[in-house]
C-alpha cells in the first residue's frame, strides 16, 4: 500500500515538474510579477510538497522493511550462536560418555579375566567330566574374547569422536555462526547507509520546499506592494 502511494506521488511530481519553468521567480526590477509567475511559483511549492511527501514515504518504507530484514538476520545469528553453545555442552557430554564406555570395557575385561582364572583353578581340582569342564571353560574364554573385542570398538569410537566427529561438527557450526554474524553486520551496515540516504533526501526536499515557499512569498509581497502603490497614486 505504501509503495503504491509512493509511486502515485512520484507520478504527480513528474507531471508537475514538467509544468514548472526555471527562473520563474526571478526578479524583474520594480515591475509587479506576471500572473503566470505567481502560478508557476505556486506549482513549484506544490511540487516541492509532493517531493517531500514522497521522500518521507520512502524513508518510512525503508525503516519498516529494513527493520524486518535486520530482525530476520539477527534471529539467524542468534540461532547459530545457540546451536554452537548447545554443541559445546553436548559435545563434552558425548566425549565423557565415550571415555566412560572405554573404562567399562576395560573393567569387563578385568572381570572376565578374573572369572576365567577362577574357573581354571576350580576345574583343575574338580573331578567333573572333561566334557563339562571344557564347556564351562569355553564359555569363559568366549566371554573374555568378546570383552576384549568390545574394548577395541569402544577405543575406536572414542578416537573417532575426539579426533574427527566433534571437530568436524564444531567447525561446521562455527562457520555457520561466522556467516550469520557477517550477514547480520552487513544488513546493519546497509540499513544504516540506506536510512542515511533517505533522511538526507528528506532533508533536501524539506529545504527545497522552504525555498519554494520563500520565493512565492516574495512574489506575493511584490504583488501586494504594487497594488498598494497603485491605490495611493492620484
Amino acid at each position: 500500500m505504501t509503495q503504491t502511494k509512493t509511486l502515485a506521488i512520484g507520478s504527480i511530481v513528474l507531471f508537475l515538474a514538467g509544468c514548472a519553468t526555471p527562473d520563474s521567480t526571478k526578479s524583474k526590477g520594480d515591475k509587479p510579477p506576471e500572473p503566470q509567475d505567481i502560478e508557476t511559483a505556486q506549482v513549484s511549492v506544490e511540487l516541492s510538497r509532493l517531493r517531500l511527501a514522497s521522500a518521507e514515504a520512502d524513508l518510512k518504507l525503508q525503516e519498516t522493511s529494513g527493520a524486518q530484514t535486520l530482525a530476520s538476520a539477527a534471529s539467524d545469528f542468534k540461532q547459530a550462536q545457540m546451536h554452537l553453545d548447545i554443541f559445546e555442552s553436548d559435545g563434552k557430554k558425548r566425549l565423557v560418555e565415550a571415555q566412560l564406555a572405554v573404562k567399562n570395557a576395560k573393567d569387563r575385561i578385568e572381570d572376565s579375566e578374573e572369572e576365567f582364572d577362577q574357573l581354571e583353578k576350580m576345574y583343575k581340582e574338580n573331578t567333573l567330566a572333561d566334557a563339562t569342564k571344557e564347556l564351562v571353560l569355553k564359555r569363559g574364554r568366549r566371554q573374555l574374547e568378546r570383552a576384549r573385542e568390545g574394548l577395541v570398538i569402544q577405543e575406536m569410537t572414542l578416537a573417532r569422536l575426539r579426533e574427527k566427529d566433534l571437530p568436524a561438527e564444531r567447525e561446521k557450526l562455527a562457520n555457520d555462526l561466522a556467516q550469520k554474524k557477517s550477514a547480520f553486520e552487513q544488513a546493519q551496515a546497509r540499513l544504516d547507509l540506506l536510512l542515511h540516504q533517505k533522511r538526507a533526501a528528506r532533508e533536501e526536499a524539506r529545504l527545497n520546499l522552504l525555498k519554494a515557499e520563500g520565493e512565492l512569498k516574495k512574489l506575493q509581497k511584490r504583488t501586494d506592494a504594487s497594488s498598494a502603490n497603485a491605490q495611493t497614486k492620484p
